[in-house]
């Protein structure tokens, strides 16, 4: 079943559990039909809206995350300089005074 659907088993079984798609429970285990796993198909189908384009190009409807962009400007490094520990500064600032 969550072979066919492309999902993991623990999404199908947590689906079942909270109630979101149809099933059976003989025995205490989830069991699903051939109408149920249709029921499932029914409910997360989709269908395309009214705005949408039409001709949408398959490379691009494949994969619908956005891409990142490259950096436009180079930024300019700045080197850092680790303070001197505090212990330290403090020997430094008394043997100065002495």
């Amino acid at each position: 079943m969550a072979q066919a659907l492309g999902c993991s088993e623990w999404w199908v079984k947590e689906q079942a559990r909270r109630g979101r798609i149809p099933f059976t429970k003989p025995g205490g285990s989830y069991r699903f039909t051939a109408e149920h796993f249709a029921e499932i198909t029914r409910i997360f189908e989709s269908h395309p809206t009214e705005g949408s384009d039409a001709a949408v190009p398959v490379s691009r409807a494949v994969s619908q995350a956005p891409r990142r962009r490259a950096a436009a400007t180079a930024v300019s490094v700045i080197s850092l300089k680790a303070r001197t520990p505090r212990r330290a500064r403090q020997g430094q600032s008394q043997s100065n005074a002495a």
